[in-house]
């Protein structure tokens, strides 16, 4: 239960024990008010909070079309890897994004964030060949890439 909830029933408890009139003139009292000018604020609708939504970086999204043009060959397959990415399905934790990058050899540099290495990301895609990429695009196996997996990997020495 959120701290929200437990104020709406602590306000409802007030309501049933005082009255309105009585809440409205303390809590007025406590805001430096008028009861008239609080009844007025507290007449007003709220304002609705948008939903809160994912939002694809839209510079991202450019880039890729840019891509897409330079590498007409590569174009499905980097707009698959790039929506995979901003999914999720690929690539899903910043640890394995760094990882991706220490594999093909590009310094990771300084992004803090998954989301902030999308461009990087996508920029190494395109350098990567197309049957590199094919393989990428690719299902794979219940849980794809994962921790887990690229650990047992280095203990057997097998390369992926």
């Amino acid at each position: 239960m959120s701290s929200s909830d437990f104020v709406d029933y602590e306000v409802a408890l007030m309501l049933a024990k005082y009255g309105k009139g009585t809440l409205l003139r303390a809590l007025a009292q406590k805001l430096q008010m008028t009861p008239e000018q609080l009844e007025i604020i507290l007449q007003t609708p709220p304002r609705q909070k948008s939903a809160s939504r994912v939002k694809t970086n839209p510079s991202s999204a450019v880039l890729v079309k840019e891509l897409a043009r330079a590498h007409p060959a590569k174009a499905h397959l980097l707009e698959t890897l790039h929506d995979r990415f901003v999914n999720r399905t690929f690539l899903p934790d910043l640890r394995d994004v760094r990882r991706f990058f220490e594999r093909h050899g590009h310094p990771w540099g300084a992004a803090k964030s998954r989301a902030s290495s999308v461009e990087k990301v996508v920029r190494l895609l395109a350098d990567l060949g197309t049957d590199e990429l094919e393989a990428l695009c690719q299902p794979q196996p219940e849980g794809g890439y994962s921790s887990l997996a690229l650990i047992s990997d280095a203990i057997l020495h097998r390369e992926r």
